[in-house]
């Protein structure tokens, strides 16, 4: 119980040790920031240890073992603070440099380069792992020009072993030259799965572009322009656009494209003609996919001097219902830019977006029609408050001409007189009032 507080407790305050407060967005540099602070962590907490223990094994070497171990100390924090800070090359140098005096400077003080060959490994190793392949052939041609000094001194401080001086320096190069390739390889390796695996990251979260959008959706040209935007942002493409067809199926009309090449190719009206020679014309024309890796090599790629950058060209058709109805055009700045995944993922993202197309429309088809009844409803009841208006007013006008009713006392009370002209139009043909006869008695009050 108490040893696995212990480790747990351990455990948490090397994690918190090694925590990076900087937030590095590529991937690759967030585990290289991570291994960098941790690895000069524990060389200054061991470069401390060696300071101060040092002079108790050694009493000798008191001073130089003491400001040896504190330089290196100094050195490790500021490699740390620069990682925390953000400043991961600035760092990476450093910690570099900082290993190949550790190997360079004790074999020339000490004159003992066979103890500590091995020792330039780790400098190109970590070369390899911070700064990638063209520092990892400079770091390697530093310790060359440094082995071949430690050589040179070996050499010429030697009598009879000169030959055994020249075989050790010619086998260290050698084996210098041999981890400088495994470094090499090491570093690519390491570049291209982080490559691999940034690329499906990317693809995942540029998957989920067309739902979120289509959640928020509030017209098909706001949806269209912004699935172009994020697809353009998840992948970094060159250039990202739609194209729909029109009713009558002859023109594929460009409706949402990103830039400002994009914006002037908006302003112009840019069409292409289905089954014209150009990429969007085949794609929608034979309904498939069309990739074009090398642009100078296509007779289908129609170039636009407003987009002078694009290598490489991917368009895929919008399909509903086996019947097509636009194109995905995407283009890249680099040849040989949409691989297998890639064409797959945006194939997915394109079958989508027809989808969600075909819902906008639908959406915008009833609103239409609900803002059409809308409307014929707000007529219909202008024009019945106005046929109202107009038999009030009528009826006001019939009753001031035909004259005025009025009311005079009798020997029974009052009675209601009304004019002759008033009765007539009250009477039928058979000579009657319509809701019955008219007496004096049903006049008088």
């Amino acid at each position: 119980m108490v040893d696995r507080f212990i480790r747990g407790t351990l455990l948490e305050a090397v994690s918190r040790l090694t925590r990076v407060s900087h937030w590095y967005e590529d991937i690759l540099d967030k585990e290289r920031a991570r291994w960098l602070a941790g690895s000069s962590l524990v060389l200054g907490i061991l470069a401390l240890v060696a300071s101060f223990g040092g002079p108790l094994v050694v009493p000798d070497s008191l001073s130089y073992i003491v400001i040896s171990g504190f330089l290196v100390a100094v050195i490790c924090a500021g490699v740390y603070s620069l990682v925390q800070s953000g400043s991961l090359r600035t760092g990476s140098y450093l910690f570099i440099a900082l290993l190949l005096m550790m190997v360079f400077v004790p074999n020339l003080v000490l004159s003992t380069q066979n103890v500590l060959m091995l020792g330039f490994a780790l400098p190109v190793m970590c070369a390899a792992l911070l700064l990638g392949r063209n520092w990892t052939y400079a770091v390697a041609i530093v310790e060359a020009f440094c082995l071949a000094l430690l050589g040179m001194i070996a050499f010429y401080a030697t009598g009879s072993m000169k030959v055994a001086v020249a075989l050790e320096l010619g086998f260290g190069l050698l084996f210098l030259v041999m981890l400088t390739g495994v470094a090499v390889a090491l570093a690519n390796s390491i570049r291209h799965w982080f490559d691999i695996s940034d690329r499906m990251t990317r693809q995942l979260e540029a998957a989920v572009v067309v739902t979120e959008t289509a959640a928020s959706a509030i017209s098909l040209s706001w949806l269209l322009n912004e699935v172009v935007k994020r697809i353009r942002q998840s992948y970094g493409f060159y250039h990202v656009q739609v194209f729909m067809i029109d009713p009558e199926k002859k023109v594929a009309r460009l409706e949402a494209s990103t830039g400002r090449a994009g914006q002037q190719l908006l302003k112009e009206g840019h069409a292409l003609s289905i089954g014209s020679q150009s990429v969007i014309g085949q794609c929608t024309a034979r309904v498939a996919p069309i990739v074009v890796n090398n642009v100078s090599t296509s007779a289908i790629h129609r170039p636009n001097k407003m987009l002078p950058e694009t290598r490489a060209e991917l368009a895929l058709p919008l399909i509903i219902r086996e019947q097509v109805i636009g194109a995905l055009d995407v283009q890249s700045a680099q040849q040989n830019a949409f691989r297998a995944s890639d064409v797959r993922s945006l194939e997915i993202m394109a079958n989508q977006l027809a989808l969600v197309i075909e819902k906008v429309r639908l959406v915008e088809e009833l609103q239409l029609r609900a803002d059409e009844n809308e409307r014929l409803f707000d007529e219909a009841q202008r024009s019945l408050t106005q046929i109202e208006d107009l038999n009030r007013r009528m009826t006001r006008e019939g009753w001031k001409r035909a004259g005025t009713v009025t009311f005079v006392a009798g020997a029974r009370g009052m009675a209601l007189v009304i004019p002759a002209s008033v009765r007539r139009l009250g009477r039928t043909k058979a000579g009657r009032p319509p809701c019955g006869r008219l007496s004096r008695a049903s006049t008088a009050w």
